[in-house]
């Protein structure tokens, strides 16, 4: 192979690992049906998963090794199963779009409407028994002392909603990374790096 064809194809193999790339990551779901969630959760594709006033209930800091949100996990009843559901990251799931404002755990009506279309996809035949960690994440203004239990607060909020349309408390733990995990990791005060993840975490 000459040196042009040679330099063309490492060019095409870059491209296509970069396409690859930005394809798995490609970012929060903002319209996802019911069917598209389901899809995503039961975990049968190969391609992975798919300074303001701070206005938010003012939470504990998550675990600082696990991460996990306090007080966001259903009691546990004497003699039953461990009830904390585990955060596992090549799990399969999916990054919502909720619509945080930047410092606020508010969910707008489109949050509602997404979040309702996620307990109809949690309540299906297909998912109805699997368990599901609930992480929140926020982009990079203001510290992380801020960021970390903020994002404690939106996925508790979540997982609020997700309960009042009818999962089971005792499916659902919540998570907080604050800023941690971006998706644009060089535009991290990005709105997309402010978003829930859904990981499966049956046990």
């Amino acid at each position: 192979m000459n040196t042009s064809r040679l330099a063309a194809a490492l060019l095409a193999m870059g491209l296509g690992l970069a396409l690859g790339s930005q394809a798995w990551a490609a970012g929060p779901l903002h319209d996802p049906s019911v069917s598209d969630l389901v899809d995503a959760l039961a975990g049968d594709d190969d391609d992975g998963p798919s300074a303001r006033r701070l206005d938010f209930r003012p939470t504990a800091s998550p675990e600082v090794n696990t991460h996990r949100c306090a007080g966001s996990t259903a009691e546990v009843r004497a003699g039953g199963r461990n009830l904390v559901v585990s955060y596992v990251p090549d799990a399969p799931g999916v990054d919502l779009a909720l619509h945080f404002e930047t410092g606020s755990d508010r969910l707008s009506a489109h949050d509602r409407a997404l979040l309702d279309r996620l307990a109809s996809a949690l309540q299906t035949d297909t998912l109805r028994d699997a368990r599901f960690a609930i992480a929140g994440h926020t982009d990079a203004t203001g510290s992380e002392r801020v960021n970390r239990p903020l994002s404690c607060a939106r996925a508790i909020a979540a997982r609020e909603y997700l309960i009042e349309r009818g999962v089971a408390a005792d499916r659902l733990t919540a998570y907080g990374f604050g800023s941690s995990r971006p998706i644009e990791r060089h535009l991290q005060e990005s709105a997309r790096n402010r978003r829930v993840e859904i990981r499966r975490g049956d046990s």
